[in-house]
């Protein structure tokens, strides 16, 4: 134990050095990625920075408010300081400089900008939102976003390593598993009060529906509305149910709602969190209605999925109450991206700086932006259960030879226990795996996928299938 507690000193005190003795005006400095947090909460950072160094291969920086102040102190206020930093260091580090940044801290240690939204109406309020680190304020083009700006809003050590253990799992785990393409929309009623007959009827239903609509064809949706007159009728527990036992990887709130409750009849609230147990199922959840960053009294459905063991893993919602057409354009070019293979942070700049509308409605990134979601592409072509193959295969590609791309095709027996791990990976002449294809639990069925080899020069490369004791590897051949 004594020698345990030695050594964490020592790491705590060769991270200060290290943090003291790099110049962030250094512009030979090559970092993707910059965690800003307070001093108590650098070893924490530190220790998320290394997983995703050394098991994403995203080269990553942890700096406090403390060390931006010691190099970028010229103005009065904190907030521009710290976007004078990011600007920096996206513009002046070395390529690739870093696009994506993280704020580790609530927004009382860690303050953003406040704005006022919606001048002369009756949605006049003063917001907080980290929109604003996000514009380049050396650019000639102050207008859209030039970085991908997250927030883990963490109030204690605690909260902040509920959060990066769910992370380090989600990324350390290879596996996809039938519950990573599965997306859950909730829709309000509408009844509201008010006698706008448009927000009194099913609109929040239309928008829910086409946002899923809009996902890849491989993504099951799974719909939960509160009107008891629909055919997707259900309540809090219906929600909390079908999250616990199936599991979902993205889940779209739409209708009315604040900072502690879903809907004004609280279909869910802040307080039904703590009834979530996907801890191993985290999930990427958007709002159509106002989510807040916590400070150090308060805290907001969304922010306390986050911090929590079990909950968000990432998430996305404006910073005002947001206009019902704006939200849900926005929330439809999220959803056709999210399971594309981009992170978080790349599909909110394209979205954002896509938006005409988005002057007052800005929106808050929850989370790491270089997070990318798991699914498989090939949960639609399993064979019909009536013909299901009896044992493993795997086909000749076809073409062979191919330039660049050539199309691979294998079968899962319907004779296993269960489902199985499978993995179709590309090899070189040596032996070498130089890509992998396929790493998911699939169920019995035929396959088919497709690979692009224009990164690679021509030769003799190998295939090969493995799930469980089978192993099946083959040949093709690439002529450029």
């Amino acid at each position: 134990m004594a020698l345990l507690k030695l050594f964490i000193l020592f790491t705590f005190i060769s991270i200060t050095i290290q943090s003291q003795s790099l110049s962030l005006r250094n512009q030979t400095n090559k970092y993707d990625f910059v965690i800003i947090t307070v001093d108590e909460f650098v070893p924490i950072c530190q220790q998320f920075a290394e997983h995703k160094n050394n098991s994403k291969g995203i080269k990553t920086l942890v700096t406090t408010k403390s060390s931006i102040l010691a190099e970028f102190g010229d103005s009065s206020l904190l907030q521009d300081n710290i976007r004078e930093f990011i600007s920096f260091a996206g513009t002046s580090w070395a390529e690739p400089q870093p696009k994506y940044f993280m704020f580790a801290g609530d927004i009382s240690s860690l303050p953003n900008y406040s704005f006022e939204t919606f001048p002369n109406t009756e949605f006049y309020d003063i917001a907080k939102s980290d929109y604003f680190y996000g514009i380049n304020v050396l650019a000639e083009d102050t207008t859209k976003l030039s970085f991908a700006i997250g927030r883990i809003s963490a109030r204690t050590e605690t909260e902040l390593s509920n959060y990066f253990n769910k992370v380090i799992n989600y990324e350390n785990d290879e596996l996809v598993y039938d519950w990573n393409n599965n997306s859950l929309f909730l829709a309000d009623d509408g009844k509201s009060g008010l006698e706008d007959t448009l927000l009194n009827s099913n609109i929040f239903e239309g928008i829910a529906t086409s946002v899923s609509e809009g996902t890849q064809n491989y993504i099951n949706h799974k719909y939960f509305f509160q009107s008891d007159s629909s055919d997707y009728y259900g309540t809090t527990d219906s929600v909390i149910n079908f999250v616990n036992e199936f599991g979902i990887s993205s889940i779209y709130f739409c209708g009315y709602g604040n900072d502690t409750i879903y809907t004004q009849e609280a279909l869910l609230s802040i307080g039904d969190i703590n009834r979530f147990e996907n801890k191993n199922k985290p999930f990427f959840a958007s709002f159509s209605h106002k989510q807040s960053f916590s400070d150090k009294n308060t805290s907001s459905m969304l922010a306390q999925m986050l911090v929590s063991t079990d909950g968000a893993l990432i998430g996305f919602a404006p910073v005002v109450s947001a206009y019902v057409s704006i939200n849900g354009n926005i929330n439809r070019s999220i959803w056709s991206e999210l399971y594309t293979q981009k992170n978080l942070g790349d599909i909110l700049l394209s979205t954002l700086n896509g938006n005409p509308a988005i002057e007052n409605n800005k929106y808050n990134l929850f989370g790491d932006p270089t997070i990318v979601l798991k699914y498989s592409p090939f949960a639609d072509i399993v064979s019909n259960p009536e013909n299901l193959p009896k044992e493993f295969s795997l086909a000749q590609n076809y073409p062979n030879p191919f330039n660049p791309s050539t199309k691979i095709a294998y079968s899962i027996p319907e004779n296993l226990i269960g489902e199985q791990n499978v993995k179709l990976s590309i090899f070189n002449i040596l032996g070498q795996e130089i890509e992998v294809l396929v790493n998911a639990v699939q169920s019995a069925g035929n396959y088919e996928v497709e690979f692009n080899a224009s990164h690679l020069s021509s030769g003799t490369y190998l295939y090969q299938l493995k799930s469980g004791s089978f192993v099946m590897t083959s040949k093709m051949l690439l002529l450029k």
